[in-house]
């Protein structure tokens, strides 16, 4: 069974209702084939809190409920660390959340679900759908 991460930009467009993104993450998505990753989860609440978006944050906390948050761990850590040598050796930055998602999606084997491919596209071992 294929397994799915949301970037920050997904999760984003899906609290704001997007409906082709939701149709799709319901045809797409089995009961535990998804997840948010925790700085994903750190990124969105902070945009929330700074906004003091009370509404989308009651969303979150349901989106939450739905598909669970996972934690970074050691070996997230590790493979976050080896992307980042690979692309500072190609002379390439990006920002270290986008590094910390990708370590982690391809440390757990996930497809990561987002918009921002251009973010992504240098790093090698991982998998990318955009689904807008």
């Amino acid at each position: 069974m294929k397994k799915f991460a949301l970037d920050t930009d997904i999760a984003s467009f899906y609290l704001k209702g997007n409906v082709k993104l939701i149709d799709r993450i319901n045809r797409e998505v089995k009961d535990g084939s998804i997840v948010i990753p925790s700085i994903v989860y750190f990124e969105i609440k902070k945009w929330l809190l700074k906004n003091c978006a009370k509404v989308k944050l009651a969303a979150f906390e349901n989106l939450l409920v739905k598909y669970g948050v996972d934690t970074i761990t050691k070996e997230t850590l590790d493979a976050s660390l080896a992307v980042y040598i690979d692309l500072k050796s190609k002379n390439i930055t990006i920002d270290d959340c986008d590094i910390f998602i990708a370590g982690y999606c391809i440390h757990k084997d996930y497809i990561l679900i987002t918009n921002n491919t251009n973010h992504y596209q240098n790093i090698k071992y991982l998998k990318i759908e955009n689904w807008m």
